[in-house]
């Protein structure tokens, strides 16, 4: 019975922090949501900075042309907080019964999205000479979602 209690905890607890650190990471790319709203909608979105030098003096920086690879470590970030909120569903529901082969899929294909995003990410931001730590621990954690749910199918 105790070790039955003990691992409802333990998916309790897992469930939970998936879902917390989901929300942080989508909250970390709220520049990259609000660029591709913009976008589905039809609108600029607006980074508030401009060129200094070159050509494009005096014109905005679109979003991929910030510095630093800043879009693309919000994609990786991004992919990965969806990766987790939806890992935090398919732990919920597979405890309950309630999911099948296709949540499970699911997660896993949306866990290797984000595995390959944040790779390729951190081996972009990489080449910039920064060291890509985020995304590096991004890679981390999408990898221990797919090898997680590997094993359920």
């Amino acid at each position: 019975m105790r070790q039955l209690d003990r691992q409802k905890s333990t998916g309790f607890v897992s469930v939970w922090v998936s879902l917390i650190i989901g929300i942080i990471c989508l909250m970390m790319s709220q520049n990259f949501i609000a660029w591709l709203v913009a976008g589905v909608t039809g609108q600029t979105y607006a980074t508030n900075v401009n060129w200094t030098a070159g050509p494009k003096v005096g014109q905005p920086v679109s979003f991929f042309d910030l510095q630093g690879g800043t879009a693309w470590t919000q994609v990786g970030t991004f992919t990965l907080g969806a990766a987790l909120l939806i890992e935090a569903a398919v732990m919920l529901l597979w405890s309950q019964g309630k999911l099948g082969r296709v949540g499970v899929f699911t997660s896993l294909a949306v866990g290797l999205l984000a595995l390959v995003t944040n790779v390729a990410v951190a081996g972009y931001v990489f080449s910039l000479g920064i060291l890509p730590i985020f995304s590096l621990l991004a890679v981390a954690v999408a990898g221990m979602i797919v090898f997680e749910r590997k094993e359920m199918i």
